[in-house]
């Protein structure tokens, strides 16, 4: 299917009051709609649970740690200086961050 393609046909089913309970909680987990649901099961794409609030909490703090190091790094080449201690402190913190989401994410 077309990344963009409009959603313009709609579908009436019928399902089991079963299987429409197992269709409700891959949508809860996932949190995609029905329709979104539907559409990734007939495309063929596996239906995952969706990350922990946590889990865009350490990836907007990786994003920051990332920051001040490409600004470290800039200030580097610019400078023709190291400030090794800084450097190394935010490697640390890089390396604790990913450490902290791998076990986010692993531990659901």
């Amino acid at each position: 299917m077309a990344k963009y393609e409009k959603h313009t046909e709609r579908v009436h089913l019928r399902l089991t009051p079963t299987a429409r309970k197992k269709l409700d909680i891959l949508s809860q987990k996932s949190k995609l709609t029905l329709s979104k649901t539907i559409e990734q099961l007939i495309e063929g794409n596996p239906i995952r649970e969706a990350p922990p609030l946590e889990f865009y909490r350490l990836c907007e703090e990786m994003r920051a740690i990332g920051r001040n190091f490409n600004q470290l790094v800039h200030r580097a080449h610019l400078n023709g200086d190291v400030n090794l201690p800084e450097y190394r402190q935010q490697a640390e913190e890089i390396q604790k961050a990913v450490f902290d989401i791998w076990r986010a994410v692993l531990s659901r």
